[in-house]
């Protein structure tokens, strides 16, 4: 039997998805705590950088910021990048030009405003006539674009997804270092080549809860669907959505992801827990990019609660009154509708 034989037996002798789910249920139950931990840790270190010794330290107070709003809120992110190429061209800083330069478009990717993400992209130098140090930045700009159909689409390369992504792979894999986290992350999700194995070594040298362990356990998630092992899919897609939400990350998919499931009982409370803090992570990360496919599930989701609650009450004209979740979610799908320009799903 080979390592990662082993590994996945390990594993799956200690799954109980019900368990897991209910862990996930308490995490979502807090996510506002964590919220507001993050809120309270960014105005801590504002309050704490009020002065500015020299240009550089204010290129440091922007990027610092701009690092911590990327994955909480992308119009902070996107005010961040521009203050860092303004600080930069101001003190004559050019490698912080082109920083600022590179995260306002990886952030505006992320956002899912393709029509900017192309424009954006398609000004950034030729990625050898950049530092060595920022080309795995660039690198990791281009194949998050990569990841995204509706961009690829956008782009013109509907008629061949699979290829348009295997090209950019090999385009821009060879910036990053090989035995680096994000090349096995990236491994997995563009050219669906992810080393369970590999990823798993990742992941027990990665801190918990964190951003980085959701993307691996997103990869790892990816890694196995094939292999028709759908406990241990879950279960990996249920780890990266609790370490998305215990790290404040709203531009967490693997909840959405997780709600499209059978396991997921579409006429339950949990439904729609799941289903608000999904629209509300839409909603306070701008994100274009998920904003329909949440409005869809809520959508699936309210309708399953008030047909439960008809059937339970046998009164149509009750189920407003006594499931006023269902009713909340169906006002919430009109708010993103309305608010969101919609795309294309990212997957």
């Amino acid at each position: 039997m080979t390592v990662l034989a082993v590994c996945q037996l390990a594993i799956a002798q200690e799954i109980d998805i019900q368990a897991e789910l209910e862990q996930l249920d308490a995490v979502v139950e807090k996510r506002q705590e964590y919220i507001a931990a993050k809120i309270h840790s960014v105005n801590s270190f504002k309050a704490n950088h009020l002065q500015y010794s020299d240009g550089m330290a204010q290129y440091s107070y922007c990027k610092h910021l701009y690092d911590e709003y990327l994955t909480f809120d992308t119009d902070s992110a996107s005010h961040y990048a521009t203050c860092t190429i303004e600080v930069s061209q101001a003190a004559g800083l050019e490698n912080g030009v082109d920083v600022g330069t590179i995260d306002l478009t990886l952030v505006t990717i992320r956002k899912g405003d393709v029509a900017r993400a192309q424009a954006l992209l398609a000004r950034l130098k030729p990625i050898d006539e950049y530092q060595e140090s920022l080309q795995s930045r660039v690198a990791v700009a281009h194949l998050e674009f990569g990841l995204r159909n509706n961009m690829l689409r956008a782009a013109g390369y509907g008629n061949d997804l699979k290829g348009a992504k295997r090209r950019i792979w090999d385009a821009y894999s060879p910036y990053i270092p090989a035995d680096n986290w994000v090349y096995a992350y990236y491994k997995s999700q563009i050219i669906d080549q992810g080393d369970e194995q590999e990823l798993l070594r990742h992941v027990e040298a990665t801190a918990r809860p964190t951003v980085q362990a959701a993307m691996l356990y997103s990869a790892l998630a990816q890694s196995v669907l094939k292999t028709g092992n759908q406990d241990l899919y879950l279960h990996y897609l249920i780890q990266s959505a609790i370490n998305d939400i215990m790290s404040a990350n709203r531009e967490a998919s693997s909840l959405v992801t997780l709600l499209e499931m059978p396991i997921i009982d579409k006429a339950s409370r949990r439904a729609m827990e799941y289903s608000n803090a999904c629209a509300d992570n839409v909603r306070s990360y701008s994100d274009m990019g998920r904003s329909l496919k949440v409005v869809r599930i809520n959508s699936v989701i309210a309708q399953a609660y008030q047909r439960q609650a008809r059937a339970e009450r046998g009164n149509p004209e009750s189920s407003h009154r006594a499931f006023g979740g269902g009713t909340r979610l169906h006002c919430c799908d009109a708010r993103l509708a309305h608010t969101q320009k919609p795309q294309a799903n990212r997957h």
